[in-house]
């Protein structure tokens, strides 16, 4: 690391304190984990929520009476009136927000 011996010791350059601060702070490896925890949840919140889809089966016997009542069923939950748009404007500042934390360090 040290660049040159001088009367003073070791020097080192502006370039390889930031290289060292860069490769070990801590708090800027936190920092960019917060920034991609963001985007996903950015990405996220522009989805529609997963489809569901179940069986149903009441009275179920088997043997020779085959009687019984057997269901199916599909949902999907659908967001009107901009939530989904309104969503991911929240995340989207909290995006924001990270990367000027970021930027902090």
């Amino acid at each position: 690391m040290p660049a040159a011996d001088s009367a003073n010791g070791p020097t080192i350059t502006l370039a390889e304190l930031e290289r060292v601060a860069l490769e070990y702070n801590p708090t800027l490896k936190q920092a960019e984990a917060e920034l991609r925890i963001a985007e996903g949840r950015k990405q996220q919140a522009g989805a529609l929520p997963n489809p569901r889809a179940g069986y149903i089966g009441e009275q179920i016997r088997g043997g020779a009476f085959n009687g019984g009542e057997h269901g199916f069923f599909v949902e999907q939950e659908i967001k009107l009136g901009g939530k989904l748009s309104a969503a991911k404007n929240v995340v989207e500042q909290e995006r924001r927000q990270s990367q000027s934390e970021a930027e902090e360090q």
